[in-house]
């Protein structure tokens, strides 16, 4: 007996949906490898970076000032990097790690002490641990600089990026009234690398979310708000220095009209955290930020944070 046409019309339905992702796949990946990675708007990167040794005359700051820096895993990478420099130039500079309960012993001298402070994933943590460990140092071994720094993972697509701002700025502007004679500073949100799996190349090119180009847009949204609300000298921007190829190219997506920047492949190690060539570009730049703050103690131009 003859098939009806009815079961013919929905078994080739049947037929033609199971196959429509997979067929679909096909196409996006044809399409990719006709398009090429430069549509991305992605910036090529070696994996050797030449950079000028450093001298003594870089690391002054750290001999004129008591910097206090807390932080989690990316803040000890950029912690690495100066003492990277230093090695490199063949100087000892005073740069101190401590645990929490060391920091009522407060600084001795000039130089950076720093901690880990804050719990991962809850921003909101490391604001409150920041108010603590300041209130841990003596009156008379107190810094004259203060930062914290958010980390990548505090980030997630459904970040309250407003929220959180708000929170940050109501804390520091407490903290800066409890401490007059501390200059309070700030840093902007490390980055992520943009993956190039094949799952994410499929899910961009189909229209999908990709869960690092979500997130660093959020990242991207806070930073924005630092440098919109802050001094540009009181602002060291590591996720401009981690999104800035040494030849001045960033790395960057566009997302619906929107410029989102990812991470230089070349500085890490594992999508996230900073490698030995991202360690020391990024010090670089936080040692040229250093160099033009301008503090109570020490008033200068302070010009124009480096590229």
């Amino acid at each position: 007996m003859p098939m009806s046409r009815t079961f013919l019309a929905n078994r080739s339905t049947h037929l033609t949906s199971r196959w429509a992702l997979p067929l679909l796949i096909l196409i996006a990946l044809a399409l990719q490898g006709c398009q090429g990675e430069g549509d991305t708007n992605q910036q090529s990167s070696s994996t050797t970076i030449t950079m000028p040794k450093p001298t003594a005359s870089d690391f002054a700051p750290l001999r004129q000032h008591r910097i206090f820096f807390m932080h989690q895993s990316v803040g000890k990478n950029l912690m690495d990097g100066v003492d990277l420099l230093a090695r490199d130039a063949g100087i000892d500079i005073p740069l101190e790690q401590r645990d929490a309960s060391g920091l009522s012993a407060g600084f001795s001298g000039n130089g950076i002490i720093h901690a880990y402070g804050g719990k991962n994933r809850f921003p909101e943590t490391k604001i409150r641990s920041f108010a603590e460990q300041l209130a841990m140092f003596p009156e008379n071994g107190r810094p004259d600089v203060a930062v914290m720094k958010f980390c990548f993972i505090d980030f997630d697509t459904d970040t309250d990026v407003d929220g959180l701002f708000r929170q940050y700025t109501a804390a520091i502007d407490s903290l800066e009234k409890r401490y007059p004679h501390i200059t309070f500073t700030h840093m902007t949100v490390p980055l992520m690398a943009f993956p190039h799996t094949l799952k994410a190349r499929v899910k961009r090119l189909l229209g999908m979310s990709v869960w690092v180009d979500v997130t660093n847009a959020k990242r991207e949204a806070f930073s924005q708000r630092i440098r919109d609300r802050y001094p540009a000298n009181r602002i060291f921007d590591i996720a401009r220095y981690e999104s800035t190829h040494p030849d001045g190219m960033r790395e960057k997506r566009s997302e619906s009209g929107q410029t989102i920047y990812g991470l230089v492949p070349a500085y890490t190690r594992d999508g996230s955290h900073l490698n030995a060539n991202g360690q020391r570009y990024v010090a670089r730049g936080f040692l040229a930020f250093l160099h033009n703050l301008s503090t109570p103690s020490q008033s200068s131009d302070a010009g124009e944070q480096a590229n």
